[in-house]
C-alpha cells in the first residue's frame, strides 16, 4: 500500500500540470502547499485535500484527454476540483461528502455539492463556478469520511 502513495502524488501531479493556467502570476509566492500554480494541498486530520482550480478551457482538455464527458454550468469559466488523499496509506479516498464554497474577489460567494468524477485511475469531486476576475479567491471544504469531518481552506491568486 504504502508504493501507491507516490503514485497517487505523481498522478495529482500530471493532473494539475495538465491543467495548468497560463493566466497565472508564475512568480508569485505561496504558502499553502502549492504544487502549482492552480494546485493547493491541505493537510487535515491525516489526509491530503488537493485542490486544482483551472479555467474551463484547460479542464475540458483534461476530460478529452480522459475521454471523459460530462455537462458543465455554462455561465462557468473556472473548475474547481478536489482529490482527497489518505495520508498514512496513500490512497485516494472514492466515497466521501464534499461541500465546496468559493468566496470570489469582487465578493460573490459560490457553493454546492461537489460533483463526483472517476476516470483514468482518479476520483475527485468537481465544482463550476463563474469567476469574479483578478484577485484572491478564498476556498473553503466542507468533508465528510464516515464520521469524520474534515474543513480545509486554501486560496488562489489569479491576475
Amino acid at each position: 500500500m504504502r508504493l501507491l502513495a507516490p503514485i497517487v502524488l505523481a498522478t495529482a501531479v500530471l493532473f494539475a500540470a495538465a491543467c495548468n493556467d497560463s493566466e497565472h502570476d508564475h512568480h508569485e509566492h505561496h504558502d499553502h502547499g502549492a504544487l502549482s500554480d492552480t494546485t493547493r494541498i491541505a493537510s487535515v486530520d491525516g489526509y491530503e485535500i488537493v485542490f486544482d482550480f483551472v479555467t474551463m478551457e484547460d479542464h475540458r482538455k483534461m476530460m478529452e484527454l480522459m475521454k471523459l464527458k460530462m455537462d458543465h454550468d455554462p455561465a462557468a469559466d473556472r473548475h474547481l476540483s478536489v482529490t482527497i488523499i489518505e495520508k498514512r496509506t496513500g490512497a485516494q479516498i472514492a466515497d466521501a461528502a464534499v461541500n465546496l464554497t468559493v468566496y470570489t474577489p469582487d465578493g460573490r460567494v459560490v457553493s454546492g455539492p461537489g460533483v463526483r468524477m472517476a476516470g483514468e485511475g482518479m476520483v475527485h469531486w468537481g465544482l463550476d463556478v463563474k469567476s469574479g476576475g483578478p484577485g484572491t479567491y478564498r476556498v473553503a471544504g466542507d468533508v465528510k469520511i464516515g464520521e469524520r469531518n474534515l474543513a480545509p481552506l486554501t486560496e488562489f491568486t489569479f491576475k
